[in-house]
């Protein structure tokens, strides 16, 4: 498929990371308040998961998960990424507890063999490897596979696709490119590429803006939320 983006999306991107910087930003500070009592069953003491959560905490946790072979690490590191991911609502415990049960050998184990793959370099390898049967976790769906890709990859090569982004590029297109409910590796490729040329065009016409995959999905997520929207963003 053709992804480059419209003119239309092109101004509107612009037109948000001009804003962005103009208001003083930070988009590693998005952050969710979430429920800790009833993430109870998944977390351990040790770890001491911050609320709220910021993304650029999960960033680091990640890091450290990819940066050494641990079984503790690695299950931290996916359960920051579902507690972000899920934020408030309440149905993230349940779900991420058939996650665990449909995965014998624990999610520490099998988020580390999600690591290996983020670390071949190929942007989209932690994606193929969720989508393949044999390693899907029951209620792990292709928007949160975008998450895990996203934070476990180096230099935010995996921009996260869900339906407030998906919506976006639907409203600056006028069409409907990408599902994030449908397992697809090639579509999410050609999302990553859409998400490139927009990046690139941040970089000729707002070079102080964070120069990222995901940042470019950053913008369109707040331009989309209805809530906790940043100050930056309370005037667009």
């Amino acid at each position: 498929m053709d992804t480059h983006p419209s003119d239309r999306a092109e101004e509107r991107i612009a037109f948000l990371a001009g804003r962005y910087v103009s208001g003083g930003g930070d988009y590693l500070e998005q952050a969710v308040y979430w429920p800790r009592e009833g993430w109870s069953s998944h977390l351990k003491d040790a770890w001491d998961l911050p609320n709220p959560l910021s993304r650029g905490a999960v960033m680091g946790i990640a890091a450290d998960a990819r940066d050494e072979d641990n079984y503790d690490l690695a299950e931290k590191a996916f359960i920051a990424v579902m507690v972000w991911g899920f934020g408030s609502t309440g149905y993230g415990p349940h779900r991420v507890g058939e996650m665990r049960a449909s995965r014998p050998e624990g999610l520490g184990n099998y988020m580390l063999k999600v690591l290996n793959h983020a670390n071949t370099g190929q942007s989209t390898a932690v994606y193929e490897f969720l989508q393949q049967r044999e390693n899907r976790a029951k209620e792990l769906g292709p928007t949160y596979a975008s998450k895990i890709a996203y934070f476990v990859t180096k230099g935010e090569e995996s921009p996260i696709l869900d339906s407030e982004v998906a919506m976006w590029i639907w409203k600056q297109e006028g069409k409907w490119l990408f599902d994030p409910a449908r397992w697809s590796t090639e579509r999410y490729s050609d999302f990553h590429e859409y998400c490139r040329c927009l990046l690139e065009v941040l970089a000729d016409v707002v070079p102080s803006c964070p120069l990222t995959l995901g940042f470019v999905e950053y913008l369109m997520f707040v331009d989309r939320a209805a809530q906790s929207v940043p100050e930056w963003a309370r005037t667009i």
